[in-house]
């Protein structure tokens, strides 16, 4: 991109007092139906209907006790993750995922306070469910998953917390987006600035990036890793991309023995 390009862009945002939010940050899918109809739940937040899938582990898996709750990122909505969700099914685990307000079937607009209020309300649900073990939950945070997470982390400690494909801030990833460097507040409201909050972070912590991720490269989980605080582990997987690394082996071990270790 030319920096005449750039320079309009420049002027729109500043000339109109509005934000690219929508355009640059935002890529929901909307649904009518969830593929798993019979775990489907909403809770009600800002006015907005959010809805989640709860999905109980295997019977008599020895990993029952433990409840994953999967934050997703930026795009889609949770009938993209199916995926996501039979491989912590195939962990044994109780596994809950849900669409942020303008994603899937929930109702609003999505922004960074709004999407930090709907993860926080999940979690809130997910607390008053009664045959679960409130002591043994994870955070999942993917891409942009990672900055809800951690924020959501901050208010309601899990157990613990896996940050996949995560980034910085919303600042590094516009510089790494741009041939200049400019700041994020020019173009987004969102600031979701992971790196300023991971080493308020008091749980175990485990960092997981694939390292031919060309969407969030991967010396951003490595800049995250650094400052954030013990107990803590970065794995990179060698030739995982930011769409397929949930597919390959060494994710699904390292996912594994973190929950195992840190479970009650």
């Amino acid at each position: 991109m030319n920096r005449a390009i750039y320079l309009l862009v420049f002027l729109f945002v500043v000339l109109s007092s509005c934000t690219l939010d929508s355009a640059l940050l935002y890529n929901p899918d909307k649904v009518d139906e969830y593929y798993y109809k019979q775990n489907v739940f909403s809770v009600e937040v800002d006015g907005n209907t959010i809805y989640g899938v709860f999905i109980p582990a295997p019977a008599n898996s020895p990993m029952s006790n433990i409840t994953v709750i999967f934050f997703h990122g930026n795009s889609y909505s949770m009938n993209k993750f199916t995926d996501v969700a039979s491989l912590f099914q195939d962990m044994g685990v109780n596994f809950v995922m849900f669409d942020y307000r303008g994603f899937g079937k929930s109702t609003g607009k999505p922004t960074e306070e709004g999407l930090y209020n709907d993860s926080e309300a999940i979690v809130k649900y997910v607390l008053s469910i009664s045959n679960i073990n409130t002591n043994n939950i994870f955070y999942v945070g993917y891409s942009l998953g990672s900055a809800t997470s951690i924020e959501t982390t901050l208010k309601i400690k899990p157990k613990g917390l896996i940050l996949v494909a995560g980034f910085t801030s919303m600042d590094d990833m516009t510089d790494y987006y741009t041939t200049y460097s400019i700041s994020g507040d020019w173009v987004l409201n969102g600031k979701y600035d992971n790196f300023s909050k991971i080493d308020r972070i008091n749980v175990p912590v485990l960092l997981i990036h694939g390292n031919k991720d060309t969407t969030v490269p991967y010396w951003m989980s490595k800049t995250n890793y650094d400052k954030a605080k013990e107990p803590k582990k970065l794995v990179i997987v060698d030739g995982a991309n930011h769409g397929n690394i949930f597919v390959y082996k060494t994710f699904y071990d390292e996912v594994k023995k973190f929950l195992t270790s840190y479970s009650n």
